[in-house]
């Protein structure tokens, strides 16, 4: 992916869901961690019930301009960050807990990747897909107002907030 003055930004929404499988999982992330997971479930658009007419059948590429990042986190400080927290998010994974004892491990991120005055290109793993996506099958889920979490300084508040919802 190059510069390219066709490039489109990604929408982001307000309002985010996640099943509550996800919510209630062991995540490990770190402030910035949860803000470009957040991110990534800003530009996406599942699939609530049978009626649904338009959703995303499957993970889109994420672009995030320069400009868009620095207004959610605030100047250019992340992007003394970036990096280190794109690394260690790429790396991570979730953890489900079972009833019966077992559990999952699912990568998060098929790709972050970040282009010198252009942008945050991202997109989630398809295993996501069912936690992310699909939530006429899904357990239960909850929407969230993500500027509301985007405000949060800390991951626990964060974690906090999405338990209590």
């Amino acid at each position: 992916m190059t510069s390219d003055d066709n490039l489109q930004e990604s929408k982001l929404k307000d309002l985010v869901a996640q099943s509550n499988p996800i919510i209630q999982s062991s995540k490990k992330f770190d402030v910035m961690g949860m803000r470009l997971f957040l991110i990534g479930l800003m530009a996406l658009n599942p699939h609530y019930s049978e009626n649904d007419k338009y959703y995303d059948e499957k993970f889109p590429d994420t672009f995030v301009s320069t400009k868009k990042l620095s207004e959610m986190f605030g100047n250019n400080y992340y992007l003394n960050g970036l990096q280190n927290s794109c690394t260690k998010l790429f790396d991570s994974h979730i953890t489900l807990s079972f009833d019966d004892g077992g559990w999952e491990l699912i990568h998060i991120f098929e790709k972050l990747k970040y282009v010198s005055q252009e942008g945050l290109y991202l997109k989630f793993d398809e295993n996501m897909k069912p936690y992310l996506l699909d939530f006429v099958k899904a357990n239960g889920y909850t929407i969230i107002n993500a500027e509301q979490l985007f405000r949060l300084s800390s991951p626990y508040a964060v974690r906090l907030v999405e338990l209590l919802l």
